[in-house]
């Protein structure tokens, strides 16, 4: 039985495969839901997510029996794995789906299966992503956190300056400033649905200039990101 446990443990842990199956799943599981927004009452779909859920409820109780082998404490490793966060997301990622089958067409139900995308953090490969990413943000947070202020506070005085040129000329797009906001966020993150546009030539003015910034102001952040990245991708080779 020992060894049956270590085995199970090793495939859970260990196994690029199991991995790779387990990767699988939650990217059919997701897709299934998308396709179930477009032909909600198809029964195959219902079937083939029960199947997914209870391949995860066996799994979830796999883990659970095996937690307490790289720990002393068989409670404490047993618990401290249901209490995680990866506990808690696997756990609810199968559960309402297996206690109400009859309710899985849902749209709380499907909705729950995209935590399983939290799943995907059980990969090696995407954890060691994640903690890079994680480090980056947290090394340049301030300068992260100037350049949000800066983009702010220019989607601000943009929507006041069209307020003013604009406002009275069109007063249900611009005649106040939380209305010119709308246009202001559009063109600064340079979206431009062009729902909302000025029409007199200072307010064009105005537009053309909040779109040469807003490219900076996009930029300016992912120029940030990127050093951060580069500088733990450094330290990493090192």
């Amino acid at each position: 039985m020992l060894f049956i446990k270590k085995y199970i443990y090793k495939l859970l842990h260990e196994s690029s495969v199991v991995s790779i199956i387990i990767t699988l799943l939650i990217l059919s599981s997701i897709a299934i839901f998308a396709i179930e927004t477009e032909y909600p009452n198809v029964s195959i779909f219902r079937v083939l997510t029960l199947c997914i859920a209870v391949i995860f409820g066996i799994e979830y109780l796999l883990r659970i029996w095996v937690a307490n082998l790289g720990s002393k404490s068989k409670k404490s490793a047993r618990m401290a794995y249901i209490f995680s966060f990866s506990g808690i997301i696997d756990l609810i990622a199968f559960l309402p789906v297996l206690i109400l089958p009859q309710a899985s067409g849902s749209v709380v139900l499907r909705a729950l299966r995209l935590l399983r995308l939290a799943q995907l953090m059980k990969s090696k490969p995407l954890a060691k992503g994640l903690r890079r990413t994680m480090r980056a943000i947290n090394e340049s947070r301030v300068e992260l956190a100037i350049s949000i202020v800066v983009s702010l506070s220019l989607i601000f005085i943009g929507a006041v300056v069209m307020y003013f040129v604009e406002g009275t000329i069109q007063p249900d797009s611009f005649g106040s400033v939380p209305r010119a906001l709308w246009w202001s966020i559009a063109t600064l993150t340079t979206v431009g649905y062009g729902d909302v546009y000025p029409i007199t030539a200072a307010g064009k003015i105005v537009a053309s200039v909040m779109s040469l910034v807003g490219i900076g102001a996009v930029a300016l952040p992912a120029g940030i990101l990127a050093a951060a990245f580069s500088n733990a991708t450094e330290r990493t080779k090192n």
